[in-house]
């Protein structure tokens, strides 16, 4: 090479090194690999445990990254498991000291700003299926294959110290612990193996959780159980029972009766909404919302979410928002209507395939407009689109209950919850969702439970609210009503409708 050349090629070499961009960490990016929770809603590292690490700027391969972890004045450099430029997947030995540490990444020689974090002792997290720490847990059970009551059955998890004896609740009912086989080298995941009791409640989304003294509670997964073993049960008021995906409508009549903590009534909200989507065959249930649990238990989510969700807004927001698929197009509106008033009912800009029009609100009365909840059976229609053909449902107005000694003010995370109410409806099912979300870190959670109209009572065990973000929160207590509608629409295959009658109010979390 000539002297000409070498010169180039240094001042190449070095523009290329002085021009790029460090690796950074995301905000609370640092999460047990099993939990994927951040710290700031219930998540936890230890030693011993697999970590997942998210950012940019990594590199795409294992060699060319580099994570260390400091404690006590000593860098230590974790073995990786996984590389690729947003998601690297490390091993903490189980000999590092407990108690707060530094982590950086280094990327094809360019190191990241230090995050700190803190070391437990012990922090179990359970690996689910889909990796997002949510939803049935990894292992041979599924919908198709369930356990019966009874039965054993293997869960992974990570986070777990030798001397630990982890208490498994599925449901509300306390499995036990078979044995425990402690992650090694290469794959770095515990095995616990649990016989479950002969009262385990059966469906196809029974939450299960773990617990060790002196540590958060794990994340939720579920697994399916049915007597006698083979195919799931869903329970009664599953609308989503046996769908599997494909092209699907979902509409959505509600009434929610909504008082934030500086007002003294409730403001009435009606609206409908509609949302037409081709899911992917499989994915059906990729939604925390749509796993229901059996009545008288609770599954929960916690997780990061983009830096524009608008966090806060209807429960219903939060099962459009989440449904997997591409939007299906039925048309430029569709329409609610009673015998003499008929009102648009207008796509929501910049989304396809989905509708929505609150029709009705006020400060603790319904305002002077056209169409009323209380107006009995509404018909809802559509004309139809490029890829729905038109259609027309009757829905029955939302049936009301009462919301009866409201859990005093601020509601405390390290404590159990109650709630009480009197149902109107005696044979359906009341669901319970506690929900709060910080907009500064980007991180939500919410504690979800279906219970037995008739019984009018329901307690959240104080292991299922260490979650919830501290700050302003939304309790959602709601009733519905709901059919598949049978025929679906042309390009359409399976039409479900819903009539719900909700009260939400906005709490202090603490």
């Amino acid at each position: 090479m000539s002297l000409r050349a070498a010169i180039l090629l240094c001042v190449f070499v070095q523009g290329a090194i002085f021009g790029a961009e460090p690796p950074a960490m995301r905000r609370e990016g640092v999460v047990n690999a099993a939990s994927q929770r951040p710290a700031a809603v219930g998540g936890a590292i230890a030693r011993g445990s697999l970590i997942s690490i998210y950012g940019v700027r990594f590199a795409a391969g294992i060699p060319a990254n580099r994570v260390t972890l400091t404690s006590s004045g000593r860098p230590r450099s974790l073995a990786l498991l996984h590389a690729d430029p947003h998601h690297l997947e490390a091993w903490i030995p189980p000999d590092v000291p407990v108690g707060p540490a530094r982590l950086t990444v280094a990327a094809n020689g360019l190191e990241s700003t230090p995050q700190a974090v803190t070391i437990l002792k012990s922090a179990p997290g359970l690996f689910s299926a889909n990796g997002q720490g949510w939803g049935p847990a990894r292992s041979t059970n599924g919908p198709a294959n369930s356990l019966s009551p009874g039965g054993r059955l293997t869960l992974f998890a990570t986070g777990l110290a030798p001397a630990d004896r982890p208490e498994i609740r599925i449901g509300n009912t306390l499995a036990s612990v078979v044995s425990k086989h402690l992650a090694s080298a290469p794959a770095y995941t515990s095995e616990i193996t649990i016989q479950t009791p002969l009262q385990t409640p059966e469906g196809c989304y029974v939450p299960v959780y773990a617990r060790v003294p002196g540590a958060p509670p794990s994340n939720t997964v579920t697994i399916s159980v049915h007597r006698g073993g083979g195919a799931c049960v869903d329970p009664p008021d599953d609308l989503a029972a046996g769908w599997n995906g494909g092209r699907t409508a979902i509409l959505f009549l509600s009434r929610t009766l909504r008082r934030t903590l500086d007002a003294r009534q409730d403001r009435v909200e009606d609206e409908l909404n509609a949302g037409f989507f081709d899911v992917p065959p499989g994915s059906a249930r990729a939604n925390p919302l749509l796993l229901l649990p059996p009545p008288g238990s609770c599954t929960t989510w916690a997780g990061a979410v983009k830096a524009n969700t608008q966090l806060g807004g209807s429960m219903w927001d939060l099962l459009f928002s989440g449904m997997p698929g591409a939007g299906l197009d039925a048309g430029t509106a569709i329409a609610i209507r009673t015998r003499t008033v008929q009102l648009t009912v207008p796509f929501v800009s910049g989304a396809v395939g989905l509708y929505r029009r609150m029709f009705s609100g006020g400060a603790g009365r319904l305002s002077p407009r056209r169409i009323s909840l209380d107006s009995g059976r509404l018909g809802i229609a559509g004309w139809g689109g490029a890829q729905v053909g038109p259609f027309a449902v009757a829905l029955p107005a939302p049936v009301p209950f009462t919301a009866l000694n409201p859990p005093a003010e601020p509601i405390l995370r390290a404590q159990s919850l109650s709630v009480e109410w009197q149902a109107a409806d005696s044979d359906g099912a009341m669901a319970i969702v506690l929900y709060s979300a910080d907009a500064n870190l980007n991180v939500a959670a919410l504690t979800y439970c279906d219970a037995p109209a008739r019984e009018g009572k329901f307690t959240i065990p104080a292991a299922l609210m260490s979650q919830l973000p501290a700050g302003r929160g939304d309790l959602v207590m709601a009733s519905w009503w709901g059919q598949t509608i049978s025929p679906a629409p042309n390009g359409i295959g399976r039409m479900m409708a819903l009539s719900a009658f909700a009260r939400s109010s906005e709490v202090r979390i603490e």
